[in-house]
């Protein structure tokens, strides 16, 4: 898969561009910004492999912890916390992710009406198959 680096998310609301209140709410505002972000990228949360999680005050990483734990599941993705003098907007919390999206299996990509239409025999595709090599495509039989 490709790797997306997502850039850091502070607790703004998208709708009206302001911080919201509180650190809990923060910390699940940055969560939220993060999962749309990832998203839009075409994975999720649970597609990070890696986590910054930059914080004015230290003190609240254990509220990060406990928030995070319901916005993942583990494996975790690693992560690094930084103490930092200051925040864009003087957010007290900045988070930025690298995403690695895993591709869907096929069968959840394609309605099964389309499978079952690619693989229905035809009159063009009657030569029997059989399957060689380690790419795994089928060859004709000879």
């Amino acid at each position: 898969g490709d790797t997306v680096y997502l850039s850091g998310q502070i607790p703004l609301d998208p709708a009206s561009m302001t911080l919201v209140e509180g650190m809990d709410a923060q910390i699940r505002r940055v969560f939220e910004n993060l999962r749309a972000v990832a998203r839009a990228a075409g994975g999720d949360l649970g597609d990070i492999v890696k986590l910054n999680i930059y914080l004015t005050d230290l003190g609240h990483f254990p509220l990060v912890n406990q928030i995070m734990a319901e916005y993942f599941s583990e494996p975790y993705p690693a992560r690094a916390a930084v103490g930092v003098a200051q925040l864009p907007k003087d957010a007290p919390v900045e988070m930025d992710a690298v995403l690695v999206p895993v591709p869907e299996p096929v069968s959840a990509q394609v309605p099964e009406s389309a499978l079952a239409l690619t693989l229905a025999p035809t009159p063009a595709s009657t030569t029997p198959l059989r399957r060689s090599g380690a790419d795994g495509y089928a060859r004709p039989l000879r």
